[in-house]
C-alpha cells in the first residue's frame, strides 16, 4: 500500500529522535517516529519527534492522524503523552488539528491547541 515505506527504511538511518516519512500517495505521509527505548517511550525523543512532525503538518497546511501513540488508555500512559503532544503543538502549530486513535481502545480523542 506504501511502496515508498521500503525505500524509505533502506536507506534511513534509525536512531533515536528521527523520523521516517514515507509517501503513500499525494495526501498521505506516514511518518513513523522513532522514540522507543529498550521497549520504552523515551518522552524526550517523543517530544522532539512530534516537533517534527507537527511542523511538516503545518507547512503542508494539513491535519495529523495519530494512529497509534505507543499506549493504551488502560495502561495509564496517555496523561504522559497528551502533553507532550500539546507542548509541541503549541510550540510549533497551535492551528495544526490532530485526532488520536488510541490502540485497543474504542475511544477517539481529538486534540486541539487554542
Amino acid at each position: 500500500m506504501f511502496p515508498d515505506a521500503k525505500v524509505r527504511y533502506d536507506k534511513s538511518e534509525h536512531h533515536l529522535g528521527h523520523v521516517v516519512n514515507c509517501y503513500g500517495n499525494k495526501r498521505t505521509v506516514i511518518a513513523d517516529m522513532i522514540c522507543l527505548e529498550s521497549n520504552k517511550v523515551n518522552y524526550g525523543y517523543l517530544y522532539g519527534c512530534f516537533l517534527q512532525v507537527v511542523m511538516k503538518a503545518k507547512l503542508a497546511e494539513a491535519n495529523i492522524l495519530l494512529m497509534s501513540p505507543g499506549c493504551k488508555i488502560t495502561e495509564n500512559q496517555w496523561h504522559k503523552i497528551k502533553p507532550i503532544l500539546e507542548g509541541a503543538l503549541e510550540k510549533e502549530g497551535p492551528d495544526v488539528d490532530v485526532i488520536v486513535c488510541l490502540s485497543n481502545d474504542d475511544n477517539v480523542i481529538r486534540v486541539r491547541c487554542a
